[in-house]
């Protein structure tokens, strides 16, 4: 639910009160209106360079400067009359009552021309003025209703960021899960960890049209901490895979509007090793094990709400490509069992930043020798970076240090798993 309000509100952040322009014509907003129509205090940065495309790969900077579009060509003409000259909001009932005239003076020179009675001119007459009336309460119904709905999401998001937001994301860092030393009590080993947490991502990744990226970390999440909160025998290698599915099912059922079946559980993603009373036996025992609590904020919501703290809109060149490189690195770290000591808020801040230092380091490694160009990035690189450690309200010596073990982590990732496949081949299938 707050993601889905977040992505809501993110919406609305862009809202403001100068967008009346762009709805009733070129009439003025008062100057006290111009005042309070202050963009949000976020980062902005230019695109004045064009990045050329190499490898396959197209590089932009990215468009953070929360301005309107420019009005279209469609737009402009239905903005001006047809001497060319502005059409003023004030003059709209004039302007529907002028036009339903000329148009009734025309159809009653036509009706004329072709001789009918001066009773049946009359009838017409009398109907043709019934729907201009109609047509003219109408747009000024439609009109008034549009303004009074810009002024409540004005108001919405205004009240969001000033009483909320904060408010919110406390909370979220608040009830973060700890996994630290999750198989510190069982003889479970990391790597068969690592193995079923690949199988999860092949399993989702085979519903994308019902499961979504926090399903595959919810799913972990119920994993882990059943591990770390189960009071009964030392858990085995043996118990991890029917641990799997049963998590998986919890996860589906909590987060997706369509679910996977239990049928499909049994038949397709356990192939009839675990009976359907098997798997609902686990799932009750998971869930006394995790107090019956699965409503814990995840990686991912961490991470999503990090990124409307810090990015206006989500239609700049590199947000997206930011954001799903950010998110497959991110799964990545969750394979290995060392990065569950460190809290999810920590990772999901250091991914951010470890990403858009990648793709930083990409687009000034294209500019060759500009040395002016390259300094350019480089600034705003450490704008956004110093913008997003400041938002975060951490230390930048945790970031720093976490952001450490993601480079060393990556870069041995190959080695350390190289079996593990899943995490490339359903890398695209939620974007």
């Amino acid at each position: 639910q707050m993601c889905i309000r977040d992505r809501y509100m993110g919406t609305l952040n862009n809202f403001q009160p100068s967008m009346l322009k762009r709805i009733f014509g070129s009439g003025k907003c008062s100057k006290q209106q111009q005042n309070n129509a202050k963009p949000a205090k976020k980062i902005t940065l230019s695109n004045k360079n064009k990045i050329p495309n190499t490898n396959q790969q197209h590089h932009q900077l990215m468009q953070v400067d929360g301005k309107l579009p420019d009005i279209t060509k469609a737009e402009k003409l239905r903005l001006h009359n047809n001497n060319g000259a502005p059409i003023e909001q004030e003059n709209v009932v004039e302007r529907l009552l002028v036009n339903g005239l000329v148009q009734k003076k025309l159809k009653l020179s036509q009706m004329q021309g072709q001789g009918q009675t001066k009773t049946d001119i009359d009838e017409q007459q009398d109907k043709m003025e019934q729907e201009n009336e109609v047509t003219l309460t109408k747009q000024i119904t439609n009109e008034e209703r549009l303004k009074r709905i810009t002024e409540m999401l004005q108001g919405l998001t205004e009240r969001y960021e000033g009483e909320y937001s904060n408010d919110l994301e406390e909370n979220l860092i608040r009830r973060q899960p700890d996994f630290s030393n999750a198989l510190a009590k069982t003889e479970i080993r990391a790597s068969l960890r690592a193995k079923m947490i690949d199988w999860v991502i092949e399993v989702f990744g085979n519903y994308p049209d019902t499961t979504s990226h926090n399903t595959f970390f919810v799913a972990v999440h119920v994993l882990d901490l059943y591990f770390k909160n189960y009071k009964g025998r030392r858990l085995k290698d043996g118990d991890v895979h029917l641990v799997g599915i049963a998590a998986m099912l919890i996860a589906t059922k909590y987060e997706d509007i369509m679910q996977i079946s239990l049928r499909d559980f049994v038949d397709k993603v356990g192939h009839k090793k675990f009976t359907a009373e098997q798997i609902k036996e686990k799932e009750w025992e998971i869930l006394g094990a995790l107090n019956y609590n699965v409503a814990f904020p995840t990686a991912f919501q961490l991470f999503e709400k990090i990124m409307y703290k810090n990015f206006q809109q989500d239609n700049t060149d590199g947000y997206s490509e930011i954001k799903s490189s950010a998110i497959y690195l991110l799964k990545m770290l969750y394979l290995d069992v060392k990065f569950l000591n460190i809290q999810p808020y920590v990772i999901a801040t250091s991914v951010l930043c470890y990403t858009i230092k990648t793709y930083f380091f990409g687009i000034i490694e294209q500019l060759s020798q500009n040395n002016r160009q390259r300094q350019v990035i480089a600034e705003q690189e450490n704008i956004l970076l110093q913008s997003i450690v400041d938002n975060s309200n951490l230390k930048i010596g945790i970031i720093e240090e976490c952001m450490k073990e993601i480079r060393a982590y990556v870069h041995q990732y190959s080695e350390t798993y190289p079996d593990l496949n899943n995490l490339d081949k359903f890398k695209d299938v939620w974007n």
